[in-house]
């Protein structure tokens, strides 16, 4: 348990570094509805090996399984907006099991310099309900909230942008390495 409120704490001042430097941050939760759940079982089913099947596996594997369906979705929605607002944004993302086992994505979107606006980020998500509110700069709660959920649990999800959270600097040496790769 020391690890993941270690896991948790780090995550949180990246996200309150990310808070702090950008321009503004939504703060948002995304759930699939039933039906939509029922689709991502289904696809996470047939992801499986051969022999295997969604029932028999564990609660953990399950909402692993689960986490990557619904991740793949979640992508989808980080390039609607970008594609419908053109706005450079960074994420950080966390997958919180349901006693259900079933994952919603709780979320905070950092903009650079475009602002996103309300309609941007909440029309983009297809599969359910969202929520979405701008978080005051201000405001450490809102980061200690989202990193949280990593400490309840090893199965809890992560998801954030390249270099989320670090200073300028590592970024742009970050930037200048993949250019010499490419």
């Amino acid at each position: 348990i020391v690890c993941l409120k270690h896991r948790a704490r780090l995550w949180s001042f990246r996200a309150q570094h990310e808070i702090r430097t950008s321009s503004r941050t939504w703060f948002g939760t995304l759930t699939a509805s039933a039906s939509n759940h029922y689709l991502l079982d289904l696809r996470a089913g047939l992801s499986l090996k051969e022999g295997r099947t969604f029932e028999e596996l564990s609660p953990t594997e399950q909402f692993r399984c689960r986490c990557t369906e619904f991740g793949k979705e979640v992508t989808k929605f980080f390039k609607r907006v970008r594609k419908n607002t053109g706005a450079p944004i960074r994420y950080l993302t966390v997958f919180e099991r349901h006693k259900s086992g079933l994952p919603h994505v709780h979320m905070l979107i950092h903009e650079a310099s475009q602002p996103v606006t309300y309609r941007d980020v909440s029309n983009q998500w297809k599969l359910g309900h969202s929520h979405f509110k701008l978080v005051d700069r201000s405001e450490t709660k809102t980061a200690w909230y989202v990193a949280k959920y990593l400490s309840k649990e090893s199965a809890a999800r992560v998801r954030a942008s390249l270099g989320y959270g670090e200073t300028m600097e590592r970024n742009s040496r970050i930037a200048e390495a993949y250019e010499l790769f490419s």
